[in-house]
């Protein structure tokens, strides 16, 4: 989702390339293509003499300790397998190998030359940062990537090395040197849009740390061999967002908005954080969509027939959160700062642990910095010296208190929480064993406690305080004094555990006893989700355990981690969190093209020689030639056309121009006739996609192609209101076991996809067959009538109200389902007429109601995939 577009007098270039990156709907506009690396200026001369381009080139060793530095030093060496600290989150790419510039405050990490994880191919870019306490690198950030780029280009090195290893006292330099060369995936696009090119420009890249400084100083030295000077956009490409909120001066954590910032800061709340001070000038956000942003710089100029130095970016490195960075960059700065100690206290006086104290400006305009309580109740942190400030106390599950004024001349606080009181929710099956739900709490009566965005506290979507997935059904909560409603559930083939308003006094804990019945008959059916991202995604903050809660508490059976570009398990963590009673994860992949659309590909094997654990490579290729290689996979996987009508690249249907109503494909290069999986129902309904990708798929099997639908959410951000399992795809594996299913492995799963033996389910359960036969499957001999036998089963709290009968994309007959609550909402014949050139039937389920309260917003439905019948 576009957020926000910011274009200046400068910027045409970035735009165009970013603007083309994301939504690929640029056009004719009128104007010619920005010729972004052309000549300019006033340097001009009629030839240039040699200019040399032979940089002296890093040692391959450095410092044999790089990690030893005492105060007043600064190393350079490389990481050996023992230097690198506990990762985590599991998400970290630094690797044994790499190179580190340390000191006895801060380190950062650049990678060694040779193919690199993430959207950058090369290495010799910055994969890592940390803290140093005692000899070693502690409390890492949560690093993912950060592409510095002049306009399109960014630096493909030739050599990697240690310039200075930091022995003579001095600064400790780690040195690349290349080439500029275009972003391989952003090529795709503005290479036809921005004219001008940087190939012929030789860079050399110094990243710089001195002693117990805490800032790694970035410089560029170009060599220009062109008549004229270059000029260039400065520009960041940061894929960092959804799992270190941004931060900027004043606006806080609602990032930096539309305008020009000297720093953007991204936060790991307990961990190392860091910012990146452009040196040209400040930057703009020109672009922030899908968890990645877009900065662009001032306009420069490499001068002509030159070799010339530029300060291009400072990245500043410090922590816990926000707090320990700004202190960090306000000593670099040689600003002086005012401590603010205190402590958070609960109603009846004792220390509050895991409160949250945030720094405003007296006036509420600027927001400053926030700090987390510990265990006792005590914080600390830092605020402009000379300044009146005023501190909020804020925890998930309070009511906010007033703001406290705090002057300048004070330098102690202590703070006060309301009262609060708990919900306890024990859930259970029949027979008393915990097992995994949801849990849902809503104030009655009285108002959401809200924050500024500046804040940065994350929010529950539609009114939700609390909405979490105990795996073992066993939750305590906090809340405020008053009456709350309270929702249990585990998914629609289950009726609610408990759905009322409980009243909770001050200090005391309300008892919650939730027993789960399974009412829906799904023997030998398992439903998957073959789109679920985690925070491997540039684009999902959500961890990879936390959506396997999630699958979990909402009944999912077969999760299918599919990550943009990255290849990573479930099943580890599966394990881990003791849920494979009722959970099989699968690997999978979102092959994600900036160009022609989105794949999904079931199952993957994780590769580890191969970048991002062997995604597949697609830049500067054709759909056809990469979709073979996806089968060409020694396991042979699936392919699966995800969310075909998404804007612009996003949509392989849209990008190749395909249409409905007559068949053809605008561009037959690209198109692919062997692929028989698509994915018609993306976090949407039926009835959302009736004029649409429904009309797409009929149009296939009407033209004979056996084509199969899925729906799967797609969901990234479950907290905001993207669940797992809305829709999912209810296979006949004839299992209904994960452990069997674990047993049997992924392949069943791939081949029930590939066969059609499933049905699309949003909160109702369809089963449809014609002789016997299921969906999928051909019927032969059915002369000029069939039967097709619907059972459509729903608990009580889903609505089901008209079933649709479909031959050959004709609406043929509905009957009507309302007023009913009982679980099989039907269950008979219906008689339909054959073709006489035979064809096929697909049945359709609908609701008049959204699943509130467990999935809201979302409709009640199911499709069944075609049963084919011959007369």
């Amino acid at each position: 989702m576009l957020r926000r577009v910011t274009l200046s007098k400068r910027s045409r270039l970035a735009f165009i390339l970013l603007a083309s990156l994301h939504l690929a709907a640029c056009g004719d506009d009128g104007s010619p293509p920005l010729d972004a690396g052309s000549d300019a200026g006033d340097s001009a001369v009629a030839t240039c003499d040699p200019v040399s381009a032979d940089f002296e080139l890093g040692s391959a060793t450095g410092h044999a300790a790089p990690l030893g530095a005492a105060d007043g030093e600064a190393r350079a060496g490389v990481l050996g397998a023992g230097d690198l600290p506990a990762d985590p989150t599991g998400l970290l790419t630094w690797s044994e190998g790499d190179f580190v510039l340390a000191n006895s405050k801060v380190a950062v990490v650049i990678e060694a030359m040779g193919a690199s994880d993430g959207y950058d191919p090369w290495g010799g870019k910055i994969v890592g940062l940390a803290r140093m306490e005692a000899g070693g690198m502690f409390q890492p950030a949560d690093f993912n990537e950060v592409i510095p780029a002049v306009g399109r280009f960014t630096v493909e090195p030739t050599s990697v090395g240690v310039l200075n290893d930091g022995a003579d006292g001095s600064a400790a330099v780690v040195r690349m040197v290349g080439a500029l060369a275009a972003i391989p995936f952003v090529d795709e696009f503005a290479a036809g849009l921005i004219r001008g090119e940087f190939d012929d420009i030789q860079v050399a890249v110094d990243y710089s740390l001195a002693p117990d400084a805490e800032v790694v100083d970035v410089s560029y030295t170009f060599v220009n061999s062109r008549p004229r000077a270059a000029r260039f956009d400065p520009v960041f490409l940061i894929f960092q967002r959804d799992r270190m909120p941004s931060f900027a001066a004043d606006r806080g954590f609602q990032g930096a908005g539309g305008d020009a910032v000297p720093w953007i800061a991204f936060i790991d709340p307990q961990h190392t954080s860091y910012a990146i001070e452009p040196g040209l000038g400040d930057m703009t956000l020109l672009l922030e969509v899908s968890g990645t942003m877009v900065f662009e710089g001032d306009v420069n100029f490499i001068d002509a027939c030159s070799r010339s130095e530029k300060s291009m970016y400072r990245l500043h490195v410090g922590g816990p959160g926000v707090d320990g960075l700004r202190e960090a960059m306000a000593r670099t700065a040689g600003t002086s700062t005012r401590t603010i100690t205190g402590v958070v206290r609960e109603a009846d006086g004792s220390g509050a642990a895991g409160v949250d104290v945030h720094a405003e400006s007296a006036d509420g305009s600027s927001y400053l910095t926030r700090a987390h309580s510990a265990a006792d109740g005590s914080y600390t942190l830092h605020v402009p010296d000379g300044m009146d400030v005023r501190l909020t106390p804020f925890r998930l599950g309070d009511e906010v208190p007033a703001a406290t004024a705090v002057p300048a001349s004070s330098g102690t606080q202590d703070l006060a929480l309301g009262d609060h009181g708990f919900i306890h929710v024990l859930a259970t099956d029949e027979s008393g064993v915990g097992l995994p739900v949801r849990v849902q709490v809503m104030p009655d009566g009285m108002p959401l406690p809200t924050v500024p965005n500046s804040f940065g506290v994350s929010t529950v979507a539609r009114g939700r305080m609390h909405t979490v997935f105990p795996v073992d059904g066993d939750v305590t909560l906090p809340v405020p004094v008053g009456n709350h409603r309270v929702i249990v559930s585990r998914g629609t083939e289950y009726e609610l555990g408990f759905d009322s308003v409980v009243s909770v006094a001050a200090d005391a804990t309300t008892e919650v006893a939730a027993t789960l019945v399974r009412v829906v008959d799904t023997t030998g059916v398992m439903c998957a989700d073959y789109h679920v991202h985690t925070w491997r995604s540039p684009d999902s903050p959500d961890p990879g355990e936390f959506k396997l809660r999630s699958a979990a508490g909402d009944g999912l059976e077969i999760p299918c981690r599919s990550d943009h570009e990255w290849v990573r398990d479930f099943e580890t963590q599966v394990a881990e969190l003791g849920i494979s009673p009722w959970v099989y994860g699968v690997t999978s992949l979102e092959l994600t093209t900036f160009a022609w659309g989105h794949f999904g590909v079931v199952p993957m094997q994780i590769r580890p020689e191969l970048p991002n654990g062997g995604s597949i490579d697609w830049v500067g290729r054709k759909p056809p030639e990469v979709f073979n290689d996806v089968r060409a996979l020694p396991w042979s996987p699936a392919l699966i056309i995800n969310h075909p009508r998404s804007g612009g690249i996003g949509g392989y249907f849209s990008a190749v121009g395909y249409d409905a109503t007559t068949g053809t494909v605008a561009k037959m290069d690209m198109w692919d006739e062997d692929w028989t999986v698509m994915e018609a129902f993306n976090d949407s309904s039926f009835e959302e996609n009736a004029d649409g990708l429904v009309q797409d798929w009929f149009s296939f099997l009407r033209a004979g192609r056996k084509v199969f639908v899925v729906g799967s959410s797609d969901s990234h951000k479950v907290l905001r209101g993207s669940p797992v399992g809305y829709p999912r795809t209810c296979l006949y594996l004839g299992v209904d076991d994960p452990e069997a299913l674990r047993t049997a492995g992924s392949n069943l799963v791939r081949d029930t996809t590939l066969s059609g033996a499933m049905y699309v389910s949003g909160g109702i359960f369809l089963d449809v067959s014609v002789g016997g036969a299921g969906p999928g499957e051909t019927v032969t001999g059915t002369g000029a009538t069939a039967l097709v036998h619907a059972r459509v089963q729903a608990p009580s709290w889903v609505s089901v109200d008209t079933l649709e009968v479909y031959v050959n994309g004709d609406m043929v007959g509905t009957v009507d389902l309302s007023g009913s609550t009982e679980v099989i909402r039907y269950e008979d014949d219906l008689m339909i007429d054959v073709p006489a050139g035979g064809g096929w039937v697909v049945l359709h389920v609908k609701g008049d109601r959204e699943l509130d309260p467990v999935f809201p917003g979302r409709g009640a439905f199911a499709v069944s995939n075609p049963i084919f019948l011959e007369p």
